[in-house]
């Protein structure tokens, strides 16, 4: 049986986002990797989607395109 998991708090996911802008920014692909992993991991997935929805709106063009090509 698959637990819940519990929303994370707003601190965490301000973490994390910045953390990922950053490592965005960077073009740090293992930090990404590792980011985008710990908040699969950490949040429920609305709370995972919602966030990365509003993070995609604050990149660059030229970010967006860097982090589609990780896929």
């Amino acid at each position: 049986m698959k637990h819940p998991k519990s929303p994370c708090s707003p601190k965490v996911v301000l973490k994390y986002s910045l953390a990922l802008l950053l490592a965005v920014r960077c073009q740090q692909k293992d930090a990404v990797l590792q980011l985008l992993g710990q908040i699969y991991h950490s949040m429920e997935e609305d709370q995972a989607k919602s966030t990365m929805n509003r993070l995609i709106y604050l990149m660059e063009p030229a970010e967006r395109d860097w982090l589609k090509s990780l896929a």
